[in-house]
Order: structure tokens, then C-alpha cells, then sequence
């Protein structure tokens, strides 16, 4: 016979046992659900917007989400399949390839100061601010790196979420950016400065684990991707 204590003991690991199996439950649901989509990570873009809508006209089944900060560390540890980003890696666990090379330019609206200049230098673009992402691997920090010659420090007065961001702060006439050319909407609203001695192209990746490399399914996709990336148009 289970006194009061006995009986409130009881009641508290029955509910603890029906808790956790329901939460067993969700769990296998939740690995079953990420088995049967590909998992592709890639940024905002209009290049990214018309891959996904071919993928999907090809009966592709996408999980998507943007690039999270810590995007190698989630791919490591299948939490994704696909990594579309100019982001570099040295992780001994993933595999990449170059999809394409990217024309990359200061871009200012038609309102902005500096847009009817014919030539310009590194000195003119510091006198105004700039507009980036908050991504570690945002254009403007993975450019530096080409531009130590110049010592390129932009006063960097907007962070946004993604490219969409920066077009609705550069199109405000209040700040510079630094854009993938291909990525430009199509509109007369925007200005690519004519830096002197700036010519600086930046790959794309397209990054999976190695232990996928012998996924049919897998490899099926990628090769879509790569299609699709090396038959842009891109100037």
C-alpha cells in the first residue's frame, strides 16, 4: 500500500515517463522529416530565388534556411546538407567546390553624392558610411583581406539581415555598399563607382559533408546546382 508520499511519487515519474516518451516520439518524427527533404542553407538573393524555383519545377524536396553564423559547425553535425556561401572552410570534415566567381563593386544610389564622379579613390568612399550584414562572412570582411593594400576601413553605419537590406539602404541615398554585381536588381536606382585600381572577384561555394560524397540523391542535386550556377550570365 503507497502512503501519500508513495502516491504523489508515483503520479510524478508517471507523468515523467509520459513526457518522455512523447518526447521520444517527436524526436524520431523530427529525424524521419529531416531525412526526406535536403536541408540547403544559401542567402537571400535573386540568383537563389530562381535556383530554388528550378529545383522545385525538378520535384526537389527542400528544407531551406538562411547561412547561420556558426554554418560549418552545423553541417558538420548534420543539422544541414548543403552550404551555398562565399564563406571559406578549413574543416577536415567538408568537402566544396567552386561554383562561379563574383564580380564585386561599390554600389550607390543616383542620389547619392558620390554618383555622377568619374573616377574615385579609397579615400573618397571613407568620408561616407557604408552599409554590410551582420554575417561574419559579409562581403565588406571577406574583401578586406584584398584590400590591405589600401588599408579599407568603411565607416559602417547600417547592419542588415541580408543583400535585400543593403539595396533598401543603398536605394535611401544615404550609403555605400559593397554588392555582388550579379545580384543587383534590375533598375536604374543604383550607381557601381568607378574606384580606381578596385577589381576584386570572390567565389562562391557550394560545401556538403564527405561523408555524403557517395549519396546518389545527393550528388544528383549538387550537379543540378552546379548547372544552374555555370550556366548564369554573369558579368
Amino acid at each position: 500500500q503507497l502512503n501519500e508520499y508513495g502516491k504523489l511519487f508515483l503520479d510524478g515519474v508517471i507523468a515523467a515517463k509520459n513526457i518522455m516518451s512523447a518526447c521520444l516520439n517527436e524526436m524520431e518524427e523530427l529525424r524521419q522529416s529531416s531525412e526526406s527533404f535536403v536541408r540547403l542553407v544559401c542567402s537571400i538573393s535573386v540568383t537563389n530565388s530562381k535556383l530554388i524555383d528550378l529545383l522545385l519545377s525538378k520535384g526537389e524536396k527542400l528544407k531551406m534556411s538562411t547561412i547561420p553564423d556558426n554554418w560549418e559547425y552545423e553541417l558538420a553535425n548534420n543539422n544541414c546538407d548543403l552550404v551555398i556561401t562565399m564563406g571559406r572552410s578549413q574543416h577536415a570534415g567538408i568537402d566544396c567546390m567552386i561554383l562561379r566567381n563574383y564580380k564585386i563593386a561599390f554600389v550607390a544610389s543616383r542620389d547619392h553624392p558620390l554618383a555622377g564622379a568619374g573616377s574615385l579613390t579609397m579615400n573618397d568612399l571613407r568620408r561616407y558610411p557604408f552599409c554590410s550584414t551582420s554575417a561574419p562572412h559579409s562581403l565588406i570582411n571577406m574583401a578586406k583581406a584584398q584590400l590591405q593594400a589600401a588599408d579599407f576601413s568603411p565607416r559602417i553605419s547600417f547592419l542588415g539581415r541580408d543583400s535585400a537590406d543593403m539595396v533598401k539602404a543603398i536605394r535611401s541615398g544615404k550609403y555605400i555598399g559593397l554588392m555582388v554585381v550579379h545580384h543587383l536588381p534590375a533598375s536604374e536606382d543604383f550607381v557601381i563607382l568607378p574606384v580606381e585600381d578596385f577589381s576584386v572577384e570572390l567565389p562562391i561555394h557550394l560545401y556538403w559533408r564527405k561523408s555524403d560524397s557517395k549519396s546518389s540523391s545527393l550528388a544528383s542535386l549538387r550537379q543540378s546546382i552546379v548547372d544552374f550556377y555555370q550556366g548564369l550570365s554573369i558579368p
